[in-house]
């Protein structure tokens, strides 16, 4: 698993659906009949049966298994979506993952999403209230969109499925880079084979690149920053073309 805002990535996502289709009205999920009927006041901070926490966190628990909690540094597992809910009580939804959601447990302000995701407990689900500025301009570090108006907040759906430690990260990670080592080995080997059977008497670059120049150019060189065009044809070893900027070009 990379390292990641995915947050942020899902918000610049969706601000441009949002330009082109505009808000809809969705229902949120099951078991937040309470949160629907919330919304339809005007009072948009007041949300009936849910419990506040100091930092103003809104919150109500729907299933407690009584499960370990994540801290931060953890990775939590989870299934995710959370929608704009406005005075007028329509909702926007703007994320809904569709499979495991993975984000690193690292809190950034009081009332936070991760502060929200360290109340449950493995295997637990819950609905969380937000105050949206703070989400898009700290958590996604990003502006505040022009759809959220004054009043609208962010209503958060959650179940935790998982929790990776920090430990089990690294070791997850020292697993996979072995395998990233092993495989530009193999693939090292292969090239050199394809190199010694065609011949080839170029000598790599520091990168490893190979390249043979078929025929000379003239004028300046591409550099760093510059926009080029360009021709080409890439393919395998064997010979099999997977991209190409021309159907038929001769180059």
């Amino acid at each position: 698993m990379k390292d990641f805002n995915l947050f942020k990535t899902r918000y610049l996502i969706l601000t441009g659906l949002l330009l082109v289709a505009g808000t809809f009205n969705s229902i949120v999920a099951q078991n937040t009949d309470s949160v629907q009927a919330a919304g339809k006041s005007v009072q948009a901070t007041h949300y009936q049966d849910f419990l506040t926490k100091p930092s103003g966190l809104q919150y109500k628990i729907h299933q407690a298994h009584g499960g370990i909690k994540p801290v931060t540094g953890d990775r939590a597992i989870m299934n995710l979506r959370y929608s704009l809910r406005k005075p007028d009580g329509t909702d926007s939804l703007l994320f809904a993952s569709v499979k495991p959601f993975i984000v690193p447990v690292s809190p950034l302000y009081d009332g936070d999403i991760y502060e929200a995701i360290q109340l449950l407990g493995l295997g637990d689900s819950a609905t969380f209230i937000l105050e949206p500025t703070g989400f898009f301009t700290k958590t996604a570090n990003a502006i505040t969109p022009f759809f959220v108006t004054q009043g609208s907040r962010l209503v958060f759906e959650v179940k935790l499925n998982g929790i990776q430690t920090e430990k089990e990260y690294e070791k997850e990670q020292q697993l996979v880079k072995k395998q990233e080592d092993e495989k530009k080995d193999n693939e090292q080997a292969v090239l050199q084979q394809y190199i010694a059977f065609h011949k080839i008497k170029a000598q790599a670059e520091t990168s490893g690149l190979y390249y043979i120049r078929n025929k000379g150019g003239w004028g300046r060189k591409a550099r760093i920053g510059h926009k080029v065009s360009v021709e080409y044809r890439a393919c395998f070893l064997n010979g099999e073309e997977f991209d190409s900027s021309l159907f038929d070009a001769d180059l």
